[in-house]
């Protein structure tokens, strides 16, 4: 009875055990996944300074954490329990458009800085 114990561990161990792990931590890590961005949805949905300071808080993050702020999709669907700083950052931009109507002033700067940039490379290629 000893040896198939053992031979049955060792199976399951290596054979059976690894997938089942990385199918239980991938659906594990989506609901993580979800309920973080509930969380910034809340938070953001309780005032629009609260929005403010979240996403602040999110681009000190960005900074002073040793790690890419836009993890790659997939990387982040198998190994990453936290969406990347970058999309929290866009979700709770998402939750203040769609609740108080407006958008960020980085955003608005983003947006005229390009469209200025548009306008002045048109005039360049006029002349």
């Amino acid at each position: 009875a000893e040896p198939a114990i053992h031979c049955g561990v060792f199976a399951f161990d290596h054979i059976a055990g690894p997938p089942l792990e990385g199918i239980f931590n991938f659906i594990g890590n989506t609901i993580a996944r979800h309920h973080e961005y509930q969380a910034d949805a809340y938070s953001a949905k309780i005032s629009k300074a609260y929005a403010t300071n979240l996403q602040s808080s999110l681009a000190n993050l960005a900074v002073g954490s040793n790690e890419d702020p836009d993890t790659p999709f997939f990387w982040e669907m198998l190994h990453n329990s936290h969406p990347s700083v970058a999309k929290r950052w866009a979700a709770v931009e998402e939750v203040k458009r769609h609740v108080y109507g407006n958008v960020s002033v980085l955003i608005q700067n983003a947006a005229l800085g390009r469209r200025q940039d548009l306008a002045a490379g048109n005039r360049l290629r006029k002349q």
